[in-house]
């Protein structure tokens, strides 16, 4: 009885820690979209499916799904209308990966086995990287459904991109989480996010001309 006690103090300890940690990164998240002038946008778990709705049974899904924080995607935008994606307008998309020995692939017909992942805690990382899309013309799209969801999967990195496939420039930058624990670490990623959106808005000048 008394290792169950043990386990389960460490149940309740790992989820006030969790608490904690994504009132802090939230936050952070928060104040580095109001620092841009950006409205927040929409949201979406980056692995798993969403939790459950009221009259869905969440005993029958994955447990992993009442975990959406530990994986998503946080979206903001200029102030534009959802289906005004013309130039000077952009999105910026914030993706959070706490861990990244889970990436949501079934295994062996199942859920991951939460105690048994290939990658450790201690090989896995906590990622947070941010990225841009700006378009180079008018489209009568919405910024959502037309043109982050089917520019999400493209590779980019920091130098901005065309896509191959839209009218969409693109570039990111990815840093370790632990960095935002650091004093002026929210000051450096505003920084560093505005340097990405000038980077970005150039690559459309450029492109437009």
């Amino acid at each position: 009885m008394s290792n169950n006690n043990a386990l389960l103090e460490q149940v309740r300890t790992a989820h006030r820690l969790l608490a904690a940690f994504y009132q802090r990164l939230h936050g952070n998240i928060r104040d580095l979209g109001a620092a841009l002038d950006l409205n927040f946008y929409v949201w979406e778990p980056v692995y798993t499916a969403r939790p459950t709705n009221l009259s869905t049974n969440p005993l029958e899904r994955w447990q992993w799904d009442m975990l959406p924080a530990m994986a998503s995607y946080f979206i903001f935008k200029t102030d534009c209308k959802p289906d005004q994606v013309e130039v000077g307008h952009y999105m910026v998309e914030i993706k959070v990966d706490s861990d990244t020995g889970f990436d949501g692939k079934v295994q062996r017909g199942q859920q991951p086995d939460a105690l048994n992942l290939a990658t450790s805690v201690e090989q896995a990382e906590s990622k947070l990287s941010v990225r841009v899309y700006a378009p180079t013309q008018e489209l009568d799209l919405y910024w959502y459904h037309d043109i982050w969801r089917k520019c999400v999967g493209e590779s980019v990195n920091q130098e901005p991109m065309l896509s191959d496939k839209y009218p969409i420039v693109s570039a990111q930058f990815e840093m370790n989480i632990s960095e935002l624990m650091e004093e002026g670490a929210l000051e450096q990623l505003i920084e560093r996010t505005n340097a990405l959106i000038t980077r970005v808005q150039e690559k459309v000048e450029a492109t437009v001309v």
